[in-house]
């Protein structure tokens, strides 16, 4: 049978590992592993041209010249969650959003990173994919309790230098060898040994009695499974069978104490329990083969799922939105195919264009110039633009004059979401459609309000005093002595006064809960667009204190303003007569509802498409 292919990129060590595991142990697939520099990723486009399918080793997504690349091919990309590239996720939220997009088949070689994915709003299943080869005979331990540990550079306090050099401290008798790129650490204490990057692992593992383990996060540890292959004790901050289970300094220093104590008397046997467990579940032969399977089920699954569109749009812009629209257009726009544009390399510009030239339409939201040579390329191409303003990006526009040159050109149009927005656009020459867009999170209707009274602040991760954080710290001061319960919302740092009843949410994948939880919502902004949190909490019926005037919200210009507006809602709520607003939760029904938001601005591509300036109707004229 002709073996299948895949090209495997993402963290370069385990891309590698997978490759030659698949290669030796399986005879349906064929799988080479590509590294991530420039050349590196150049070769896997070349090789996607031969492909099955795309396997990143690593999340949240391989670069956008590969995923273009296997777009073309109609190939799935298959994404493998390994542990610290969940933190990545968790810290470029607006990126990630876009990412899940793609409909990546996502999978997780730790079975815990599968529920933390969930809470980023990405659907994952557990598939172990790291493995050991049995190694032979396993030694006895070393005559000398040893410990080592992983600590690479530059993330040795990621992977927890700072609590290891202080363990050792306090075991001043006990030799730690550090594996992992990296001279030694001056801050290491002198019983800490630096082996550097090794290539004889096994026999590092087979001189140590314990592994001990504890990073910032984690996924499951190939060098944890290699140890208790070795019949090596593990102390490792993650529950595991066969593992010492400890978190933190006082925890590991006991387990390892008690291991050292056993080992001095005689007493302290190989962990038979782990290497059975390991090899019993994680053999290089099965692991493959179910990997194998997966991917075979993979290429059918996509191959079902996927449709025709007959237009594309090339999306770019703010993630956040650029992914809602990507989202909603599947559902009540499938005549057309989304394409994101990406400019975070020269290479993705590149990557950009060539997708903008395949594509019928470009529509960007809040961004309008990403990158100058794609606007340039767009302008050359005479590519059928859409430009949907959100709010500060007219600020730019009012204040830079070769933008509006730019940007006026007769293949491109403007949208507006609210009307303040549109006479601002029009003040610098610019004749807008009104187009709200689609709130992400709406409910079925209003829902009662929470016992206690609750204010939500939003408070994003950048500019965090444009959107009114030290008004919000005056208030809960100045309000200290009231029953008022806040909490916030966006990914942002707010300093919270001792005793105020507050919890800072982060960043959420959906706010659904926290709407429930919440009575008014202040959204406190020297300027704003259409704020899609305002729509949807007014769809819960919640109370909004906003800078913008419009329908159910109580109007607020000054700090004055804000404390009197809650000071009267509390009030309320303590007697007995704060509702929700049913009223307002019916007017977001009926005016700002996903399907006709999308049907509105599926028609704006659809208009630009059928203007004298699309090329391609042009040729079609012709």
């Amino acid at each position: 049978m002709k073996r299948r292919r895949a090209v495997v990129v993402g963290f370069d060590y385990y891309a590698k590992f997978l490759a030659d595991m698949m290669n030796s142990e399986t005879d349906d697939w064929r799988m080479r592993a590509y590294d991530s520099s420039r050349i590196g990723t150049l070769r896997a486009i070349n090789a996607l041209r031969r492909a099955d399918a795309l396997i990143s080793f690593g999340g949240p997504a391989p670069t956008a010249a590969l995923i273009e690349a296997s777009r073309r091919r109609n190939i799935p990309v298959f994404v493998i969650w390994a542990g610290s590239d969940v933190i990545k996720a968790q810290d470029d939220p607006f990126s990630l959003e876009v990412t899940k997009q793609e409909h990546f088949i996502n999978l997780s070689d730790g079975p815990w990173l599968v529920d933390e994915l969930r809470t980023l709003g990405i659907g994952a299943e557990y598939l172990p994919l790291t493995a050991v080869k049995c190694g032979g005979p396993v030694k006895p331990f070393p005559r000398q309790f040893r410990i080592l540990t992983y600590l690479p550079e530059p993330r040795r306090d990621f992977y927890g230098a700072p609590l290891i050099y202080d363990i050792a401290r306090a075991m001043p008798d006990v030799p730690f060898t550090v594996v992992g790129p990296g001279d030694r650490d001056e801050r290491a204490p002198a019983n800490v040994f630096f082996a550097g990057k090794v290539a004889d692992m096994q026999d590092r593992i087979d001189d140590s009695t314990v592994l001990l383990r504890q990073p910032e996060h984690d996924g499951k540890s190939m060098l944890v499974l290699e140890a208790l292959a070795r019949a090596r004790h593990v102390v490792w901050n993650y529950p595991f069978p066969g593992v010492h289970a400890a978190r933190g300094f006082e925890e590991a220093v006991r387990a390892l104490e008690d291991l050292r104590a056993r080992h001095a008397r005689g007493s302290l046997e190989l962990n038979h329990t782990g290497r059975t467990f390991v090899l019993q579940n994680f053999a290089r032969g099965d692991v493959a083969r179910r990997f194998a399977q997966r991917l075979t089920d993979g290429i059918q699954q996509w191959r079902a799922a996927s449709p025709e569109a007959r237009h594309r749009v090339a999306i770019s812009g703010l993630g956040l939105f650029c992914a809602e629209i990507a989202q909603y257009g599947k559902v009540y726009a499938p005549q057309w195919e989304s394409r994101h544009l990406r400019t975070n390399s020269r290479l993705d510009v590149l990557t950009s264009i060539a997708t903008l030239a395949t594509s019928d339409v470009w529509y960007s939201i809040g961004s309008p110039i990403t990158d100058r040579w794609l606007a340039r390329a767009a302008k050359i191409m005479r590519k059928p633009r859409v430009i949907h303003w959100v709010g500060s990006d007219i600020a730019w526009l009012a204040e830079d004059e070769s933008l509006r040159k730019l940007l006026a050109g007769p293949h491109i149009s403007h949208l507006a979401e609210v009307n303040w927005t549109a006479e601002q656009l029009r003040e610098v020459g610019f004749l807008p459609r009104i187009a709200p867009l689609p709130p992400r999170h709406l409910t079925g209707g209003p829902v009662p309000l929470p016992e206690k009274f609750t204010v939500m602040l939003y408070v994003p991760r950048t500019r965090t005093d444009f959107y009114g954080r030290r008004d919000f710290e005056r208030l809960m001061q100045k309000m200290a002595d009231k029953p008022i319960r806040y909490l916030i919302v966006g990914g942002g740092d707010i300093n919270i006064p001792p005793g105020i009843d507050a919890e800072n949410l982060r960043w959420r994948d959906t706010l659904t809960d926290a709407y429930k939880q919440t009575s008014a919502l202040i959204r406190f902004t020297p300027r704003d667009g259409l704020s899609l949190m305002v729509l949807e909490a007014l769809s819960f019926g919640r109370h909004v204190l906003w800078t913008q005037d419009f329908p159910h919200t109580h109007v607020i210009h000054d700090f004055a303003g804000m404390e009197r507006q809650i000071s009267g809602l509390l009030e309320a709520h303590l007697n007995g007569t704060l509702q929700p607003q049913f009223a307002a939760a019916e007017m977001i029904a009926q005016q700002y509802n996903p399907e006709k938001c999308m049907d509105t601005i599926a028609d704006a591509w659809a208009q630009a498409l059928h203007t004298p300036s699309s090329p391609r109707l042009a040729m079609e004229a012709r």
